[in-house]
Parts: structure tokens; C-alpha cells; sequence
């Protein structure tokens, strides 16, 4: 044989022999019921691998999907906000979801979750308590919007008519104090006048004092519509 073939033939029988680099999703692994935000460990071991590799770690379903993080595969480990993806939203809650994660260089390095898991709704950080729909609030009278919060926090609150977000009616309350003291029919602070009418609802939003990104069950609605008149 030839030195040059034989040269071949040796690397083709040494990459026939190597060990194969290998990923394996740990958790979670199928069967779980993952409340939407709540924290918990996605894991995985390797082997055959250097370690500093980068690994993409994706949300894949039928009613949602996306990247939620990226890691060095020597990690092992990473915590998750259940349904956070790295845009910073939260996927739909559902039956059906798989973790996947992927050596970046080299998408033939991959795993997925055995069998599917499911993200249930998120448990509520903040709830709107009234105006909760039904009511016939007057203008120029002071209207008490009164909610409850799981966390402490800041609150802002919208006022919307329909589908359409008219303005805001309070930014940055603290979410202990749990009421704020509406005068109906006053400028909305993004100057928009206050409209009298049909189907006005109370949108509250929550987030941490100290600033990152909401997590899932932060906005809360009116149940149902409310009326404003003269």
C-alpha cells in the first residue's frame, strides 16, 4: 500500500474509533408541570467534549419555541425562569414543550428531552381587585383602583378603551400600598384627554424596584367592562 493511502486509511480508522462527542438533556426530562416563571434547573452532562464549547439551549413546541439561553457546555447546569426565552418573553402556556440543546460549532451534537413537559399558567404576582367591570364611575369623582401583590415591587396603571391603550393613569406606585386614588375623567399623564363612554378597562403592571425584566403573571386586566359619564 501506498504511503499516502495508507496515511487515509489510518485517519479514517483512528475517526472510526474516536470516542463520539455526546450531549444529554438531564432535566427537565418529560412528564413535569412547570408553572410559567417559576425558577428551576435545566441539566445536562456531555462527555468527549473540551468543555468551553458553547451550547444553545432551546424551547421547542407546537405553540411556541425559541433560544432561551446560551452556555459554556462545562456548566452542566443552568436556572430558568420556566418559559423564559432570550428575548424576554414567556412562551404560551401548554402541553407539549421539549428542551434542546446544541453544541453551537457542531448542530450534530445535540439532545433533546425524552418525552414532553407542560407549562401551566403562571401563578399571579399582582391581581386588579376594582374597577373590576360593571361599574359606572362619574367624572371628577375619585374612583379607588385597589389591587393584590404577591411581591414587593413598583406598579404602573393604563386606562384602556376596547382593544386600544388610551394612557396611563399612574407610573411607579409601590405595590404594597395596594390602592390609588383615580380622579375620573383627569388627563391621562401622556396628555391624552379622558374619554367618557363604554368598555373602559384597568390594565396593572408590575415589575422589580430594582429594574430586569418582569416575570410571567405581572399584568393583570379588568375581569370586565366599565363605563365613564359626565
Amino acid at each position: 500500500m501506498k504511503r499516502p493511502a495508507l496515511l487515509a486509511f489510518l485517519l479514517l480508522a483512528a475517526a472510526a474509533f474516536a470516542p463520539a462527542q455526546q450531549l444529554t438533556v438531564l432535566s427537565p426530562n418529560g412528564g413535569e408541570e412547570l408553572t410559567s416563571g417559576e425558577p428551576l434547573v435545566i441539566a445536562w452532562s456531555f462527555s468527549d467534549l473540551a468543555g468551553d464549547e458553547k451550547v444553545v439551549i432551546a424551547l421547542e413546541g407546537e405553540e411556541d419555541f425559541g433560544p432561551v439561553a446560551i452556555a459554556d457546555v462545562s456548566q452542566g447546569g443552568l436556572e430558568w425562569p420556566a418559559g423564559r426565552k432570550m428575548d424576554g418573553r414567556y412562551a404560551r402556556p401548554a402541553p407539549g414543550y421539549r428542551i434542546r440543546i446544541t453544541v453551537r460549532a457542531n448542530e450534530a451534537v445535540s439532545d433533546i428531552s425524552d418525552n414532553a413537559f407542560t407549562l401551566a399558567e403562571p401563578l399571579p404576582v399582582v391581581t386588579l381587585v376594582a374597577p373590576n367591570g360593571g361599574e359606572e364611575l362619574a367624572t371628577g369623582r375619585v374612583c379607588p383602583v385597589r389591587w393584590s401583590s404577591a411581591a414587593g415591587g413598583l406598579v404602573t396603571l393604563a386606562l384602556l378603551q376596547g382593544d386600544r391603550e388610551l394612557g396611563t393613569i399612574a407610573v411607579d406606585l409601590p405595590s404594597a400600598g395596594l390602592r390609588f386614588a383615580w380622579r375620573v375623567g383627569a388627563d391621562l399623564l401622556n396628555g391624552v384627554a379622558c374619554p367618557v363612554g363604554d368598555g373602559f378597562r384597568v390594565a396593572i403592571r408590575w415589575r422589580p424596584a430594582a429594574g430586569g425584566a418582569p416575570p410571567a403573571g405581572s399584568e393583570d386586566l379588568s375581569d370586565g367592562t366599565f363605563a365613564i359619564r359626565d
